[in-house]
């Protein structure tokens, strides 16, 4: 969903580049006569950079939040950490987990992946004291797929993009399912190394967490909304199917994506094809450097990749070094 997604974002941003370098291009040769008579044509071009232009920033503005709530979460869990408890340290070091699980002094039952480039375990000292050995097996077992398989930086990502496709619903509840599929996938993976009796004796004892403000953005953690779900699976034994959506949430998620379309096609057919026009305002770049009159679009695309290749350079330098 997160690959797709951002697949289909580039291109709108591509469609979004193109647009405004007709949108610059003409202004450039017929000044505002060129929208004379074009009124329709210029709303949908303006609608089509809007709907792109508030969906960059909303989707921004979640992962900021997010990034915010995550550091006040590592700073709670510093300042109620305890030094490692003999009881987990055996138990952290045949999961795995060496040097990564945070003990907090808390009387609630809780455990919960956190981080975003760096995934981290928090267990409380409460659900120390409630669980057996074979229960916190499996407990860490489950925590250990999440820091794994990186779910907190993948959550970032499924959180900020309904944000920026707020015009596509659906990817609302998609993000619900994938939250959801995360944690019985973890649950799958306790079963599988520690045995159905031991993640269900945990799972009725650790269901949620504290009731931190910043932990719902900023931790990977399966809340009591997601317990029937969990005992059903392990009442089945397999994973269990997806839960449909709605069909108000395809049809305005239709709309939307109609509206997007419409827009950026009413835009082309009264402009012109944005690659031509693009090409013609390159030719006027040439003819008319000192006047400044340069097409965006190449300038924009240029510094959006570099900051991507950049992104994921330091995310594959993190991977190679948290192992």
């Amino acid at each position: 969903m997160v690959a797709l997604s951002a697949a289909a974002y580039l291109l709108l941003g591509a469609g979004a580049c193109a647009l405004l370098s007709v949108l610059i291009y003409s202004l450039s040769t017929d000044g505002v006569a060129a929208f004379s008579g074009a009124a329709w044509g210029l709303s949908a071009l303006v609608a089509f950079l809007a709907l792109y232009v508030l969906g960059w920033f909303f989707g921004v503005v979640s992962i900021v939040r997010q990034v915010i709530a995550t550091r006040r979460l590592i700073r709670h869990v510093r300042q109620t950490g305890l030094d490692s408890a003999p009881e987990i340290e055996d138990a952290v070091r045949r999961i795995g987990l060496s040097g990564r699980v945070d003990v907090v002094d808390a009387e609630e039952a809780f455990s919960f992946a956190y981080g975003i480039l760096s995934s981290r375990v928090a267990v409380s000292r409460g659900l120390i004291d409630k669980v057996s050995p074979a229960e916190l097996d499996a407990v860490l077992e489950h925590e250990h797929y999440h820091v794994r398989n990186r779910d907190p930086l993948k959550l970032v990502l499924a959180r900020a993009l309904p944000a920026a496709f707020f015009y596509l619903p659906v990817l609302k509840e998609l993000k619900g399912r994938y939250i959801t599929s995360r944690e019985l996938a973890a649950d799958r993976r306790a079963v599988s190394s520690r045995g159905k009796r031991s993640l269900a004796g945990a799972l009725y004892k650790v269901v949620g967490g504290p009731s931190w403000v910043e932990l719902g953005a900023a931790a990977a953690i399966g809340g009591p909304d997601l317990l029937e779900l969990r005992v059903a699976q392990l009442e089945a034994g397999h994973e269990l199917p997806p839960l449909g959506i709605r069909f108000a949430t395809w049809l305005w998620t239709v709309v939307g994506a109609a509206v997007l379309a419409f827009s950026f096609a009413t835009a082309v057919a009264v402009f012109g094809d944005p690659m031509e026009s693009m090409m013609r305002g390159t030719d006027m770049y040439e003819s008319r450097m000192s006047s400044g009159a340069a097409v965006p679009g190449a300038v924009v695309g240029f510094f959006a990749w570099v900051a991507i290749l950049w992104i994921i350079w330091i995310l594959f330098r993190r991977s190679r070094r948290t192992g």
